[in-house]
């Protein structure tokens, strides 16, 4: 729920309690309860018009934020991924808008989203690792006829917009699961697409903050928080070559380091 509603449902249920022990003072005659209320009436209208000034800067914030990430993206990726094809892999859990955002980024860098891979749920509970490795396999040679046999499966929905060979790979998840199977297949197409030579980078919506999960694996690059326009610029960056762990936590930075400054 909004910030708005919060304010205008907690106003409305002070004033309600303050009008309600103003009626019943003033019925019963006491002068001094009457002017306690009053007072608390007063205070609260007070709190009322400080959360009221709260959210309207609060919201001239969030507005003038968005408006700098729209305008900054070119100055971020502008050129990074100049006429660079890049393969996408989207695990179960990864909603639309995450591969909008993602989509959106690369094609700001100059590059193409070539193929977009859509794994369902019953892949993961049905097909094994090596399979999926095949997947990736038939994704980089863009073969046609094998990517419309793959497809014809039910088990991955794949779109093609471009026939060329990708020159990077990544992979987009949800949350690591306690079972490790989301983990097994995004391995499963890392593993392949780096013994094709490809860059890989692998893009998780979040990741518990746990041992043995920070590391970015066989990927050339790990982003935590891909879903979201920070995170879909430090992936762009990565598949433009940046190795390391970005993004929310558990990764330390959200960028990679500017080339020749210090840092992680």
């Amino acid at each position: 729920m909004s910030l708005r509603y919060h304010v205008v449902s907690l106003a409305a249920v002070f004033v309600a309690l303050g009008v309600g022990m103003l009626v019943g003072a003033t019925m019963i005659g006491d002068d001094g309860i009457l002017r306690q209320q009053e007072a608390m009436i007063e205070r609260l209208r007070l709190d009322f018009d400080k959360l009221a000034r709260d959210r309207d800067r609060l919201a001239s914030e969030l507005a003038a934020a968005l408006r700098f990430q729209e305008e900054s993206l070119p100055h971020l990726v502008g050129g990074r991924l100049a006429g660079s094809v890049v393969c996408a892999v989207v695990l179960p859990g990864v909603g639309s808008e995450a591969v909008r955002n993602l989509s959106r980024v690369i094609e700001t860098a100059g590059g193409r989203v070539g193929s977009i891979a859509t794994v369902s749920e019953r892949a993961l509970a049905e097909v094994d690792p090596l399979e999926m490795a095949g997947w990736m396999n038939v994704l980089v040679e863009c073969d046609a006829a094998k990517v419309k046999a793959m497809a014809g499966s039910g088990l991955v929905h794949v779109r093609v917009s471009a026939k060329e060979k990708p020159g990077s790979v990544v992979v987009i998840a949800a949350e690591p699961d306690p079972a490790g199977v989301s983990q097994r297949a995004v391995g499963a197409f890392v593993t392949s697409a780096k013994a094709s030579g490809l860059r890989v980078v692998t893009g998780w919506l979040s990741m518990p903050s746990q041992k043995g999960q920070r590391d970015r694996g066989e990927a050339h690059a790990l982003v935590v928080g891909a879903g979201t326009i920070p995170g879909a610029v430090a992936a762009v960056l990565a598949l433009a070559g940046a190795d390391g762990l970005f993004g929310t936590p558990p990764a330390q930075v959200m960028l990679p380091a500017v080339a020749g400054s210090d840092g992680v």
